[in-house]
């Protein structure tokens, strides 16, 4: 069946900072404008990989430097899909722009979307394999499904619970309780759990996800799934880094777009 994602990216070159900065920082070590250039690109070319589906991209973008900014342009004009840069200019900051990513989610979601933040690197194949996946899943499970993107390896290590395995259509997948604010998600799960989203938004400084968006995917009429191994590799802390996935070799793989 053909489905229709809208991607909301939040890009911001200025800060380079994540939950755990005093740990050591980002384990691999490039400047943020770097970081967001490559990742944008590998999404781009992951949606240019994407047969018999519609996808609309939006950038939502907190105040990066003007060299960012022409780069962030030049690299979403190479999607061919719809593409939209829309700077925030009406406040700054994590909680403000995630209001933002929602009220875009209200406005263009009619079907599938996708939240993604900027230090996430895609696979060619990872945007195909997320909506077939959620297309095959909400027929055998007669659920209303989700994806986190990233096979989060702290769940392996740190609160463990049972888990399904699934076969996708391309890989594994198993369900999970938890995502960052980085999820793949259906209209009808927003419309009908808006409030924890929101919570979301107003609260990202000050309350974890726990107390948040993972009350979501504790729904009972919600399955959360995470694709084993990642789609999509977080370049967070040194203790998030996925040992049995080459991380140079898929950096270096991504085309320059800009």
């Amino acid at each position: 069946m053909s489905r229709h994602l809208t991607i909301i990216l939040r890009t911001c070159t200025r800060v380079n900072m994540l939950n755990g900065e005093e740990q050591g920082g980002r384990y691999h070590k490039v400047p943020k404008h770097e970081i967001v250039n490559t990742c944008l690109s590998s999404l781009v070319n992951s949606i240019n990989n994407v047969k018999e589906h519609n996808i609309k991209l939006i950038v939502l973008d907190d105040h990066s430097s003007l060299a960012a900014v022409t780069d962030i342009k030049s690299i979403i004009s190479k999607c061919k899909f719809p593409s939209e840069f829309i700077p925030v200019e009406d406040g700054t900051g994590a909680s403000h722009t995630c209001y933002k990513v929602y009220e875009q989610v209200e406005k263009h979601a009619t079907d599938l979307w996708y939240h993604i933040e900027d230090d996430y690197l895609h696979f060619p194949t990872a945007i195909q394999d997320m909506i077939d996946s959620v297309d095959q899943f909400e027929s055998n499970t007669d659920q209303m499904i989700s994806i986190n993107p990233h096979d989060d390896i702290y769940r392996y290590t740190m609160n463990l619970y049972e888990s399904f395995i699934l076969l996708g259509p391309y890989r594994h997948y198993r369900t999970v309780k938890h995502t960052t604010y980085t999820c793949l998600s259906s209209r009808k799960i927003y419309d009908k759990y808006r409030y924890w989203f929101q919570e979301s938004a107003k609260w990202i400084l000050r309350k974890g996800e726990d107390e948040t968006i993972n009350q979501v995917w504790n729904q009972p009429d919600v399955m959360l799934f995470s694709p084993i191994p990642s789609l999509a590799l977080h370049i967070s802390l040194e203790n998030g880094k996925d040992p049995y996935i080459d991380f140079m070799a898929l950096w270096n793989s991504i085309p320059k777009l800009w």
